[in-house]
């Protein structure tokens, strides 16, 4: 069918102006946004960006997972080194015989 003898999807009093590659309806001037130089409906525009941002905020999630682990491991290294240290120190030293 001719673009001309087409209506809108969301306005049907409305002539459409362009077909969306992606859902294939047919859309007016005021319902189809240009997205990296093709012409796609709203809706189908959510569905092309929003896989983009749930993959960033995946690797920031993950990102901050591991940076707890590594931040949990210099801890334990610490406290473990530091008692490590605390139990070369001699017995007279606790007794008070040293100071």
């Amino acid at each position: 069918m001719s673009l001309a003898l087409q209506r809108c999807l969301h306005h049907e009093e409305r002539e459409a102006v362009a077909q969306c590659p992606e859902c294939t309806r047919y859309y007016c001037r005021e319902c189809i946004t240009d997205h990296n130089g093709r012409v796609v409906c709203k809706t189908c525009l959510q569905k092309l960006v929003t896989p983009v941002a749930s993959q960033t905020q995946f690797m920031r999630r993950m990102l901050r997972g591991g940076m707890c682990v590594v931040s949990f491991y210099l801890l334990w290294l610490f406290f473990y080194y530091l008692g490590e240290i605390f139990y070369q120190i001699p017995e007279t030293f606790h007794e008070g015989t040293i100071w």
